[in-house]
């Protein structure tokens, strides 16, 4: 057991620093203020206004962009009595009809429902909004058979159409046509396979207060003429905001529940079904200048925007971040934005069947739009919170260290601190001033002898000498360990041996010589 003992004291060891008082108020007031710069900055900024100590759990899911034909007072476009809300031909600049002068960039228009603009195949958290359309006739000229050692080397060849081979036209006032947005998200830490949080931009937090109900004889919504489904009064709806492009702001607007309730995006609502607005609108969201300047723009071959198309990607970011909300009590909320990605062109092409093995080309150009669900839904969490204060503890050591680097190169008191530093402790300087009482001691022994000491004195006075000298080594031995490198004391058997046998020779010495020498 007592090896055991041994084994341990020697290898888990614990080493204490030592700390000295220095009486200098701006040593004083530098380290509190760095203690209170670093204490406030986690306490107060990072913990109490953002918030940083609680959990962020990833957002995913999905979106859903569909189209529809601007109508008049929000009819069903399907209804005989329901009217488009577009405008004419001779109204829009870069259409040839109704124009006397006709320049190189201006097409032909047509107009066009939603039913004709939708894919055939809905696309994940995307649509394809075709504004130009390129028409080709092709004619079938093979058909494999034995004469032909069946093989075709064409089996399509274009035609000339009234005297052209294409034949392009833009769809009308396309920046008016609307579009839903609807998405839903889950939120779940990427250890638990359980998402902690889900919900959906139809409903969650609330209901709407009556001043944000639509005015008298303000836009109806799109749906509420559909059959089957009957207005509502107020609903739950989530917290949404729309962010400018380019535009700093504190806060971003609060999405409105009716048409027309936000100056600079009118056609901007939030609807049961998700948050509707226009083509032109998006594009500003994503663009400040506008649908108009946007579409006009020159491009590749001196084509406009309105012809060549793009991507705009929309961002669904859904988060509950706000500031003094330590618990993370705040309900979620998202926040819709758009850019124009810069990309020049984006078409695609199918065949139409014509008759008579004939078939027709559409090539459409136009704007991808593809929405992505992300963000981050924060929780408390008394771990993290842990791991933020664990970093006050690492700041407050170093608050230490910066004053101690002040105290070491930028004051006059920089040489007396070394010397504080390298000074040894006080049970180092006790021994030390014991050796040298020690020395003292000796040299008056080994001092000549008088000619009349008898000869039993002076045999004394030799085995006093002795005895101090084997004193002043072990005493020495001991000193060099209490000033090592370590500045700490190690147990072990041989400082004990030593200690007893300095007692020892101590005790009989100062019997002798009392008064001589100074006691321990």
């Amino acid at each position: 057991m007592g090896q055991l003992t041994e084994f341990l004291d020697t290898f888990l060891t614990y080493k204490s620093p030592r700390y000295a008082d220095v009486h200098d108020w701006r040593l004083g007031l530098a380290y509190r203020i760095f203690q209170v710069v670093g204490l406030g900055y986690v306490v107060f900024w990072a913990v109490v206004y953002k918030c940083d100590h609680l959990r962020r759990d990833p957002v995913s899911g999905y979106a859903r962009v569909d189209i529809s034909t601007p109508v008049k007072d929000g009819c069903f476009e399907a209804d005989a009595t329901c009217k488009l809300d577009l405008r004419s031909f001779a109204e829009l600049p870069y259409c040839i009809q109704g124009k006397a002068q006709v320049t190189a960039q201006q097409r032909i228009c047509e107009f066009r429902d939603a039913y004709a603009l939708s894919p055939q195949t809905p696309m994940p958290n995307s649509l394809f909004v075709p504004s130009f359309v390129n028409r080709m006739l092709q004619r079938k000229v093979c058909e494999p058979s034995a004469g032909s050692g069946w093989r075709c080397e064409q089996t399509y060849v274009t035609q000339a159409e009234e005297g052209k081979y294409q034949h392009g036209a833009f769809v009308a006032d396309i920046e008016r046509y609307r579009l839903l947005i609807s998405h839903s998200y889950e939120a779940s830490d990427s250890m638990n396979a359980d998402p902690e949080f889900m919900g959906r931009s139809e409903s969650t937090l609330g209901e709407l207060s009556p001043a944000a109900r639509p005015p008298p004889g303000s836009w109806k919504p799109w749906h509420s003429h559909i059959q089957g489904v009957a207005p509502s009064g107020p609903r739950p709806h989530i917290r949404a905001h729309v962010h400018h492009a380019l535009r700093e702001v504190d806060e971003d607007p609060e999405i409105p529940s009716y048409e027309g309730g936000n100056t600079d995006f009118g056609t901007l609502y939030h609807s049961p079904w998700g948050d509707m607005l226009s083509l032109g609108d998006l594009i500003k969201l994503a663009d400040p200048r506008g649908a108009e300047a946007v579409l006009s723009e020159r491009g590749e071959n001196d084509l406009s925007r309105r012809e060549r198309g793009g991507v705009i990607a929309i961002s669904i970011e859904y988060t509950n971040e706000r500031s003094f909300d330590i618990l993370g009590l705040e309900p979620p909320r998202y926040r819709v934005s758009a850019r124009l990605l810069p990309m020049q062109w984006l078409y695609q092409s199918h065949a139409v069947p014509a008759g008579n093995d004939t078939r027709h080309i559409e090539a459409y150009q136009g704007f991808l739009i593809h929405a992505n669900v992300h963000g981050h839904i924060r929780r408390f969490e008394w771990l993290s919170l842990l791991q933020v204060l664990a970093t006050a503890l690492v700041l407050l050591t170093v608050a230490g260290m910066l004053t101690d680097a002040a105290m070491a190169y930028t004051t006059e008191l920089a040489q007396r601190y070394e010397l504080i530093r390298q000074q040894p402790n006080k049970t180092v300087q006790e021994l030390r001033s014991l050796v040298g009482q020690l020395q003292d001691e000796e040299g008056r022994l080994l001092l000549p002898a008088d000619a009349n000491a008898s000869p039993e004195l002076e045999h004394e006075e030799g085995a006093d000498s002795s005895r101090n000298q084997e004193l002043l080594a072990v005493l020495r031995s001991i000193e060099k360990k209490l000033n090592g490198p370590e500045h700490h004391f190690v147990r072990n058997e041989a400082a004990d041996s030593a200690g007893a046998h300095f007692e020892n020779l101590a005790s009989g010495l100062l019997d002798r010589a009392a008064g001589r020498v100074a006691p321990l």
